[in-house]
């Protein structure tokens, strides 16, 4: 669906909190302008045109035109762009709503919906600075869909087997540009290989409201009263880490995993990410399916810890949602015990 010019989109990595706050105030800062959905036109060189306006757009502007409209993506990527453009024209008035084109620059990097405010970057970590203590800033990724930036900590490093060293920390999560809102984590580092990993919500997270009611500032002060709690699980992390290492996953959690990474980076990709052929997977699937008791469980040859390195580890080669996505998973393996 894409024209032959399309804007390319910007990806970039810093460990330098300073060049990661140039990195937002300038090639990255974002500003909106505020149209309706019937006002907008693209056109086949790659340009969106409203109220006399005209910018280049991005792939992910695109796919927000097909949102819109209620065009499925996997559809709108199969057709020719002069179907696309039919299609948009012909459902825009219908679909008519008000909207954000949110810039950056120099181009229409995405498009939201009018009551969209995000939090911005450049406060999120301006307050990060002031708040989040006993942690060193790890790594900033900017991208057109999203920034996640990491904090670990280094005085109280996890062992679960040796020559592996593992720090905790936090990762926030922003978009200023219709992805997702404001998110805090724990976190992972393995040093020996910079292998991230972003735990689940079960561990604590703090979260960006969209509730009209409240101001931007009491909105961020909330989002940071709520972050200052996500280290109280923090002590069964070593428990949860080193029970991982003696631990093989059952065939239910390994079929179940795979296709969740499937679902990331293809059939291919997750079977060279599980060292398994595909007659042997396809095997192990058939031993679940065949099973008369859905919840019955037997162990496999696969380790725990191993494939949460495995997953954290190909998470490095792909793009940047490919990247986070596959963190998460990797993270959602560091399952907290059960509680009687």
């Amino acid at each position: 669906m894409l024209p032959e010019d399309i804007f390319p989109e910007k990806s970039a990595r810093t460990n330098n909190p300073e060049e990661l706050r140039e990195l937002l105030a300038t090639n990255s800062r974002v500003t909106y302008a505020t149209t309706d959905l019937a006002s907008i036109e693209i056109t086949p060189d790659g340009m969106v045109r409203w109220n006399g306006e005209c910018l280049p757009f991005t792939r992910l502007f695109l796919e927000s035109s097909a949102v819109l409209i209620g065009m499925p993506l996997a559809y709108a990527a199969k057709i020719d762009f002069g179907l696309f453009k039919h299609n948009f024209d012909q459902r825009k008035e219908k679909e008519c709503c008000g909207i954000k084109l949110c810039l950056s620059r120099g181009a229409a990097i995405n498009m939201c919906r009018a009551a969209y405010y995000p939090a911005r970057t450049l406060d999120v970590l301006d307050e990060a600075e002031r708040q989040i203590a006993g942690k060193k800033f790890h790594e900033g990724v900017v991208t057109d869909r999203g920034v996640e930036l990491s904090w670990v900590t280094e005085q109280t490093p996890l062992n679960p087997r040796p020559g592996d060293t593992i720090l905790h920390g936090l990762r926030i999560s922003n978009s200023e540009t219709g992805g997702r809102s404001l998110k805090a984590s724990l976190y992972t580092l393995k040093l020996a290989c910079k292998n991230g990993a972003v735990l689940s919500d079960e561990w604590g997270s703090a979260r960006w409201t969209y509730d009209p009611r409240v101001t931007y500032k009491a909105n961020l002060a909330h989002f940071f009263q709520d972050l200052g709690h996500i280290d109280a699980k923090v002590p069964k992390l070593a428990d949860v880490c080193q029970r991982l290492t003696n631990e093989p996953l059952t065939d239910v959690d390994s079929v179940n995993l795979w296709r969740r990474v499937r679902a990331v980076v293809g059939p291919q990709a997750a079977d060279d990410i599980f060292y398994t052929e595909p007659k042997e997977r396809k095997r192990l699937f058939n031993q679940v399916r065949a099973r008369r008791d859905p919840l019955a469980a037997v162990p496999t040859s696969f380790n725990g810890y191993e494939i949460h390195n495995r997953i954290t580890a190909a998470a490095k080669e792909y793009d940047f949602l490919q990247w986070r996505r596959l963190e998460q998973i990797g993270g959602s393996m560091l399952r907290l015990p059960t509680e009687n």
